[in-house]
């Protein structure tokens, strides 16, 4: 599992892996990654001789040269920055001082937090005051 077993050796370990009757999960994994089989690379000699160094030189210097998006990337990317501040700006300009509570109860809006409370207990002490309302909820976790 390190990489460190030769081709033959993992064709072996392979063969051992078929020749058991009912193999666990970890045994099928391992037969399933040595099925796709390694990539057999080998050198040859007249790869080392080689000298690539004028082509790796152009590649570099290909690979700084800026392209033309670049510029058109960093003004979208500074219209987008501007856009947000733009938008955090107006919101908080728009939402006055202080903190405000907004709930929309049948329809209405309530901006009062006591005035909200109030209402909410009201509603949930109707909706929960029903006996059927307790039959519903056994109902729903017991099963």
């Amino acid at each position: 599992m390190d990489g460190t077993a030769s081709h033959r050796e993992e064709q072996m370990l392979l063969e051992q892996l078929r020749s058991i009757p009912s193999p666990t999960g970890e045994e099928r994994g391992l037969m399933a990654m040595l099925q796709t089989g390694g990539q057999r690379m080998e050198g040859r000699e007249e790869w080392l001789l080689e000298d690539e160094s004028e082509l790796f030189d152009r590649l570099k210097d290909h690979g700084h040269r800026r392209r033309p998006w670049h510029k058109a990337a960093r003004w979208m990317a500074a219209a987008a920055v501007l856009a947000g501040v733009c938008m955090v700006s107006l919101a908080l300009w728009r939402g006055g001082s202080g903190d405000v509570a907004v709930i929309y109860i049948y329809g209405n809006r309530v901006e009062n937090a006591p005035l909200a409370m109030d209402m909410m207990r009201q509603t949930m002490g109707e909706v929960l005051d029903r006996p059927e309302v307790e039959a519903e909820l056994m109902n729903l976790f017991d099963e």
